[in-house]
């Protein structure tokens, strides 16, 4: 049985990110896939590419590429496992949106 490798880094390092790919990868789900940058690289690899995404114009961006796009719920649902999980610039995006709201509150004297 194998664990599943969750690998975060930021988006100007990914093509190195995926160095760490195990050698055993069957499925990799690209989480916060964004346009799919990687998914050329992680089927060059001899890897399935799984994405989930909650932008609508990634989404369809990536629906034009054939990708199917799902929550990691739905994947878990279908019985799909993954071998590796890329989180790629998912908490940079968090951050910055809490700095957002925090900025808007403070403007506001929230």
């Amino acid at each position: 049985m194998s664990s599943v490798r969750i690998l975060s880094d930021s988006l100007a390092t990914n093509i190195s990110l995926l160095d760490y790919l195990p050698s055993y990868c069957e499925n990799v789900l690209d989480f916060g896939a964004g346009r799919g940058y990687l998914k050329q690289s992680i089927e060059k690899k001899g890897a399935n590419y799984f994405a989930s995404e909650v932008d609508s114009r990634c989404i369809t961006l990536l629906e034009e590429q054939d990708v199917v796009v799902k929550t990691l719920d739905e994947y878990i649902n279908m019985g799909i496992k993954f071998d590796a999980i890329i989180v790629s610039s998912v908490l940079s995006e968090i951050i910055n949106s809490f700095a957002t709201v925090k900025e808007n509150l403070d403007k506001n004297n929230y």
